[in-house]
């Protein structure tokens, strides 16, 4: 599955050391994300098109981590977080 920021234009944010807090106009929300939570929506924000589980650990750095199962395990709940909240989506096909 590859997953895609929703876009660019429609977040505002404001960084504080390794956390973020991020405001999604179109939900009219305000989420405090901590710091794999920021570096994911950060990279998906970054990157052209949508993009799977396994390349945002490797955009990450943790793609050769000796933990890269539950790391990729953690991407994972913070993407289905990011869906719930209407901050990302999978993107089918």
């Amino acid at each position: 599955m590859r997953w895609s920021a929703v876009p660019a234009d429609a977040l505002a944010w404001r960084q504080f050391e390794d956390e973020i807090v991020v405001r999604n106009a179109r939900t009219a929300s305000t989420h405090h994300l901590e710091s794999l939570s920021a570096e994911v929506l950060l990279a998906l924000i970054q990157v052209d098109g949508p993009v799977t589980v396994e390349e945002l650990a490797a955009r990450l750095g943790l793609e050769g981590d000796n933990a890269a199962d539950q790391w990729r395990s953690a991407i994972q709940e913070v993407l289905r977080e990011f869906e719930r909240v209407g901050l990302a989506e999978p993107v089918t096909g």
